[in-house]
């Protein structure tokens, strides 16, 4: 029934070539059976007729994964599309009548076949060339190239890139965190943070990959603003610092710093404060660990001091003074 089925459609086999058997019980002595084929049609096998099966390793399942690769050894010509413009050009009539009296084959055909091949080069490239050319404004002066140009900025692939990019507004919350003297998972960590994308559970429900959206600390939603300034560890750890936290929305580069520290060192300081809090999260919903704002500082103060020599010999001294100003806000 299946062989009739087989013939009644015209099907072809494409025969497999590296392995006898596709299909084994894996037993101690096993039972070794070709059961997986590939069938194609006339159509198929007229469009690809040098397709080809091969088998690949088996992992878990008893059968044999087959792959069929689809290939052609039918050469396929370039099309040649004649523009009218061309015998517009002053040069165009003689171009293509040298061609056509540079070449004698004694069969006509063969004589006919090499005089178009050769007009079709010279139409389809040299005519063009000439269009090109006259495109072009000449101007009398030194030859030099646009990029060498004095006038023009320093070529750089960074401007290169720019120029090919669509006009849209400069991001400042990524140019802040991409600025900042700490590690690059440090710098993504802060972009997310300020954008709210990272995986809070809110998030997380959102995507339907959370069964709650509450916080693990307290029941509240837990997005991205609850978790770093509204959560009860992110309140007693900004409060110990005395950093006032914005009302409504706001960008995490807003936070006024509780003393004249350094700009640049603040932002880092914010990260590292941002960082620890992710940090005490992560623990809690993971290990079932609670941290106090106590030990959250700690952490800051360790990896501002990991992140000390990132930094230039002229500008370590303001993170030092920030992370003694840390360290006074901790409990004695």
């Amino acid at each position: 029934m299946f062989n009739d089925t087989i013939n009644l459609l015209g099907l072809i086999e494409l025969p497999l070539r590296d392995r006898q058997f596709t299909w084994s019980n894996r037993r101690d002595v096993p039972t070794l059976i070709r059961l997986d084929r590939v069938f194609i049609n006339h159509a198929w096998n007229t469009l690809f007729p040098t397709s080809s099966l091969s088998s690949l390793t088996r992992d878990t399942s008893d059968h044999v994964p087959l792959l069929a690769k689809v290939s052609t050894s039918i050469p396929k010509g370039g099309f040649f599309r004649y523009e009218p413009s061309w015998a517009l050009h002053q040069r165009f009539r003689s171009s293509i009548s040298a061609a056509w009296v540079s070449t004698f084959r004694p069969d006509p055909t063969a004589r006919l076949v090499a005089r178009l091949r050769l007009c079709r080069k010279e139409g389809g490239f040299g005519v063009k060339d000439l269009h090109r050319q006259n495109s072009i404004a000449l101007r009398h002066g030194e030859d030099r190239r646009v990029i060498d140009s004095p006038s023009t900025p320093r070529f750089c692939s960074r401007e290169a890139y720019r120029s090919l990019a669509p006009a849209q507004p400069l991001d400042t919350s990524s140019c802040m965190s991409w600025a900042l003297q700490a590690p690059s998972k440090i710098k993504i960590f802060t972009y997310l943070a300020d954008i709210d994308r990272l995986s809070t559970r809110a998030n997380l429900f959102h995507k339907s990959c959370a069964p709650s959206d509450v916080c693990a600390a307290c029941p509240c939603p837990e997005t991205g603003r609850h978790l770093f300034f509204a959560c009860r560890l992110a309140t007693a750890t900004w409060s110990r610092l005395d950093v006032p936290i914005p009302a409504g929305d706001f960008s995490i580069w807003e936070l006024q710093a509780p003393a004249p520290f350094d700009p640049a060192v603040w932002r880092v300081g914010v990260a590292a404060i941002l960082w620890s809090l992710w940090k005490s999260r992560n623990d809690l919903v993971f290990n079932g660990v609670a941290h106090s704002a106590d030990s959250t500082l700690r952490r800051v103060c360790d990896d501002l001091a990991l992140w000390r020599w990132r930094f230039r010999v002229a500008h370590r001294e303001p993170l030092d003074i920030l992370r003694s100003y840390v360290l006074s806000c901790l409990e004695s």
